[in-house]
């Protein structure tokens, strides 16, 4: 059995895969479920299975591919290798974050729409609805019961 790369490195890799994918979730199926009627938690498992999907058939196995260099190092090559592939997921992150910097205003709005059904639930907020402004737009969070009885 042949020793696989270190867990520090496939954690960065797999940040580097499922950042992307999470925020065009929230972005654009998280508003979409929820205006078909979706449940809270329906919504969540859906993209929960997406993610793990995406990231486990199609981003992970290319990610290994492109950073096999970096994630299997031979003792023997040269000491640069470790800080490059560092500096190169580190450059993906910045760059990730930039591009994605407009949705990224969503995940507070996404928050603060769970929060307030989370309050709702246990009735410490009058109301049924509640209008989240977005960068670009808005949604309106419809609260669920979150509890049967």
């Amino acid at each position: 059995m042949t020793e696989g790369p270190p867990n520090w490195k496939t954690a960065l890799l797999v940040i580097v895969g499922v950042f992307p994918v999470v925020m065009h979730e929230i972005r654009f199926l998280s508003p979409l479920l929820t205006s078909l009627g979706f449940l809270a938690a329906l919504t969540t498992f859906t993209v929960n299975c997406l993610t793990a999907a995406a990231t486990t058939f199609i981003l992970m196995p290319r990610l290994i591919r492109w950073f096999g260099w970096w994630l299997f190092v031979d003792q023997k090559k040269a000491a640069w290798v470790e800080p490059a592939g560092l500096l190169v997921v580190v450059g993906l992150y910045a760059i990730e974050i930039a591009s994605l910097w407009p949705p990224a205003a969503l995940v507070k709005s996404t928050v603060s729409s769970a929060h307030f059904c989370f309050l709702k639930s246990f009735g410490l907020l009058e109301g049924g609805e509640r209008r989240f402004a977005v960068q670009g737009g808005g949604f309106y969070a419809r609260c669920e019961p979150l509890f049967l009885g």
